[in-house]
């Protein structure tokens, strides 16, 4: 018996290799196979280990013992079968863009001389370490990795050149998002900047053209089409808002240029982002300007068409200790009947309730799962949009806001211990370069922390219950945030790396603040990133909090301190990250 196995490269300039392992390699191995079934059942497995570096799914697993077992197919046979797949072939152009990238970072002469200035200590590092990436390190090897699919002339490394090649990217980029509404493939953005720069000053447009008329798109409309007897409920429920909220008298409604009831999803949804009040008790609010007392922040939550854990949450802020001082801005995607019925009950505080706008002439919750990462992080930046330059209430309102998930289930505490949080994140000395705040856990262990009253400073990024200011809005709005091909959270992990997240890089490394024991549990066990079958995406969900009871036992937030700085890493020591596709690269 011979069984092959594939070796990934993990250095640059090695390849994938086919190899042969002997009989005596693998006697422990070919000892335990049994006879019939059992035997073409591990055989099986093991050709999908080797050749496509996964488990088999179940399909395959019974067609492929089946063939083994009747004689129709070898294992030589089979291996070489799973070899001309288009999966085995897409593997291995990401193996090959992979170790081509690290080629370059091995290769190219941006040393860490060139990060800041100084001498480099170490001629294998780009920067020292703990100083991240300089965002040119990132756009010239993402751009050489691009040229490595179709390599045309145009896109071959020229510095003069680079600018054109950037620039085509983006707009690569930038025309699958807005039109297939998701993110483009390695391969897709290869092809696509190479043909931009190719066609010259019609590149662009061309591009555009080619997706408006593919079967991708054809395929978005006609699901979108499919959902407008929905699109026309959420219409309807939108008039009511407005009708109920906003006065016939308005300007606004006077001036449209035509009637509320002529009006599409998308329209309704900007006519209310603009005009739409905020509410108080289910009421008009004559509020002009909202501003923090005793510490309290406004509350920013994106949600989506989860009702279940919207009622949970606004059920749990309504417990919280000096909610009725904080303001709550709502972001939706979705107008449902139960959704707005939810949102509106949340009479605890001032509320404003604003639509992520519907891309035009498509719908929300079309096209798989990088459609809905891409959906989510648009809603994010939304979300910080409306708040720091959408909602008049905050227009001079430039401290700490609270950003939430409809699963984001907070203890009562939580405007007591946050503004605590906040206080040693803005003390310059005793906290450097820390920039924001996070709710979950954030000590060197969580399952050995009961301390309320202590918290810690780190390096990595952590995404539940986030906390930042107007400064660190205005370094996303300047920042390739948009460009990055990743979700939000991944996003601002990758201006940290390369040094965008604050003025001070790479002289400063970026920090965080949070509590050693939660003060948010993530109730969600279904959504974008986590699903109820997937065993180990729900392990993160297991983490314990302070509990209901804190404030009852007299926590008051007075005593909260900062631990002993701990030795670990953080995004800016750790290997140079390129998105969702490639992940990881190691310099050498």
């Amino acid at each position: 018996l011979k069984l092959k196995v594939l070796h990934v490269g993990c250095h640059a300039g090695r390849v994938w290799e086919d190899s042969h392992v002997s009989s005596a390699k693998v006697t422990a191995l070919a000892q335990t196979l049994r006879e019939g079934a059992g035997a073409a059942t591990d055989i099986v497995k093991a050709v999908y280990t080797g050749v496509l570096r996964r488990a088999a799914d179940p399909g395959g697993l019974e067609v492929y013992r089946g063939v083994l077992l009747s004689g129709e197919m070898s294992e030589d046979a089979l291996w070489a079968w799973l070899t001309k797949s288009d999966e085995y072939k897409e593997l291995m152009g990401h193996a090959s863009r992979h170790n081509h990238m690290l080629a370059l970072i091995s290769d190219l002469s941006l040393k860490a001389d060139q990060c800041t200035g100084r001498p480099a200590p170490d001629p294998g590092y780009w920067c020292r370490r703990g100083e991240g990436f300089p965002k040119l390190v990132f756009e010239y090897v993402n751009a050489l990795g691009f040229s490595l699919c179709s390599a045309p002339q145009a896109v071959q490394t020229y510095p003069s050149a680079l600018p054109t090649v950037f620039d085509a990217i983006r707009k690569a980029e930038g025309a699958y998002e807005e039109h297939l509404q998701r993110f483009p493939t390695t391969e897709e953005v290869s092809k696509e900047a190479a043909r931009v720069i190719g066609d010259g000053a019609g590149g662009e447009a061309a591009l555009v053209e080619r997706l408006l008329n593919s079967d991708e798109r054809r395929a978005l409309e006609r699901e979108s089409k499919e959902k407008d007897p929905i699109r026309g409920d959420h219409a309807a429920r939108l008039r009511d808002l407005i009708r109920r909220f906003v006065p016939n008298s308005h300007p606004a409604l006077q001036d449209a240029s035509l009637p509320l009831d002529s009006m599409d999803l998308r329209n309704l949804q900007l006519l209310w982002n603009e005009h739409g009040p905020v509410i108080e008790g289910q009421k008009r609010s004559s509020i002009q300007t909202w501003d923090s007392q005793d510490g309290v922040v406004p509350i920013g939550m994106y949600v989506c068409n989860r009702p279940e854990y919207l009622k949970q949450v606004l059920s749990a802020l309504r417990n919280v200790k000096h909610i009725e001082k904080s303001f709550l801005i709502v972001s939706m995607d979705q107008a449902t009947d139960e959704m707005l019925t939810t949102v509106l009950s949340a009479d605890f505080c001032p509320l404003r309730i604003i639509f992520h706008p519907e891309p035009k002439g498509l719908a929300w919750g079309i096209g798989g799962k990088l459609h809905s990462i891409l959906a989510v992080k648009r809603h994010w930046r939304f979300l910080l949009q409306q708040i720091f330059t959408g909602t008049p209430a905050l227009a001079r309102y430039n401290r700490e806001i609270l950003l939430l998930e409809e699963d984001h289930r907070p203890t009562p505490d939580l405007m007591i211990t946050l503004p605590a949080l906040i206080r040693l994140k803005n003390d310059g000395e005793r906290c450097e370069a820390c920039w924001a705040v996070f709710l979950k856990w954030g000590c060197m262990r969580e399952d050995q922390e009961d301390d309320v009253n202590k918290a810690c400073r780190v390096k990595w990024f952590t995404n539940t219950g986030v906390s930042f200011n107007r400064t660190i809005f205005n370094q996303i709005e300047k920042s390739t945030f948009d460009e990055f091909r990743d979700g939000w959270d991944w996003s601002v992990y990758h201006l940290i790396q390369t040094q965008q997240l604050l003025p001070c890089q790479p002289s400063c490394v970026p920090h965080m603040v949070a509590p050693a024991v939660a003060r948010i549990s993530n109730i969600g066990t279904h959504g974008v990133t986590v699903k109820e079958e997937d065993a180990q995406s729900l392990e993160q969900l297991k983490f314990h909090t302070v509990g209901d009871d804190a404030v009852e036992k007299g926590y008051d937030g007075s005593k909260v301190y900062l631990a002993e700085y701990f030795g670990h890493s953080g995004a800016t020591d750790e290997n140079l990250f390129f998105g969702f596709e490639d992940g990881h690269l190691k310099p050498t």
